[in-house]
């Protein structure tokens, strides 16, 4: 029985990196109702990684290496319900993607 050990959950998540999928599906697991354990959600993907590896977490400050994505949604909550299109993806300080599409170059 392919994922009851939870074998074919781990496979399929390596293919997907997003991060903000990875989010919803986490809040959809612990069945998070409210904005507060959403956002919670949200954070947990963004930055406990980094934090947990010792490395600095991106966020928008002087100095921060640029890495950012821009969504539509009324609050955090939503993105994480609905994962919207990302309009924009920024890595490094450069545009990696616009409306869900690679940039080429």
């Amino acid at each position: 029985m392919r994922g009851v050990s939870g074998v074919g959950f781990g496979v399929r998540m390596r293919r997907n990196a997003d991060m903000l999928h990875r989010a919803h599906l986490m809040a959809r697991a612990l069945r998070a109702r409210v904005d507060e354990d959403l956002e919670l959600g949200f954070h947990t993907a963004a930055t406990a990684g980094a934090e947990l590896l010792g490395l600095p977490v991106s966020d928008l400050s002087v100095g921060s290496p640029a890495d950012f994505f821009l969504v539509r949604g009324e609050c955090l909550a939503q993105v994480v319900v609905d994962v919207p299109t990302r309009e924009l993806v920024v890595r490094g300080g450069r545009v990696v993607a616009r409306d869900g599409e690679l940039v080429s170059g």
